[in-house]
Order: C-alpha cells, then sequence, then structure tokens
C-alpha cells in the first residue's frame, strides 16, 4: 500500500499488519460507522477542524463515503526497514 503525507512524501507500508491507532484493522468515523481496512480502496485526508479530520473513503467496490475522524488519529505499520507511522497525511492507497 501507499501511503502519502501531507508534504508529498511516499512510503510503502506492508497491508500485513497495518493498524489504526483506535480501531486496527479498520477507520471508524465519527458517524459511529466503522469501515475495515478490507473494503477500502483509498482514504483521503481533507480538511482539519479543532478535533476531527474531514475524509474521503473510497470503497474497492467504487462507492464513496464522506465523513470525519478524531483529528489525532495515527495510522502504524510495517515497512521493508522496520515499523511506520504516521498523523499528518494526504492520502492512503490499498493497492491489491
Amino acid at each position: 500500500m501507499l501511503v502519502t503525507g501531507k508534504d508529498g512524501s511516499e512510503t510503502r507500508v506492508f497491508l500485513n499488519g497495518f493498524k489504526d491507532s483506535y480501531t486496527d484493522e479498520a477507520i471508524q468515523l465519527k458517524s459511529g460507522q466503522s469501515i475495515p481496512f478490507d473494503k477500502i480502496r483509498s482514504i483521503d485526508f481533507l480538511e482539519i477542524h479543532e478535533y476531527q479530520r474531514d475524509v474521503k473513503v473510497t470503497l474497492v467496490d467504487g462507492r464513496g463515503l464522506e465523513g470525519a475522524i478524531q483529528s489525532g488519529e495515527q495510522f502504524r505499520g510495517e515497512t521493508d526497514i522496520g515499523p511506520f507511522s504516521v498523523v499528518n497525511l494526504k492520502q492512503i492507497l490499498f493497492e491489491r
């Protein structure tokens, strides 16, 4: 999978073992909807507000969902070098 930071940096991360800091293998929207990573094609990180961050989630079947996550949400995984974590994201692309 490809993780792109706000600064434009790109990092390849193994899908196996990729985790969200709150729900492990899913993204939890503030609306209450939880979406497992295996159903997601991409997550675009949009505006940051005081306590939340707007996101657009594109599912594997092409549907798009817009919502918000907690602003401090962090994602972590493994690269070929070792552990990787990032907070300031632009996009996560789940390449399958």
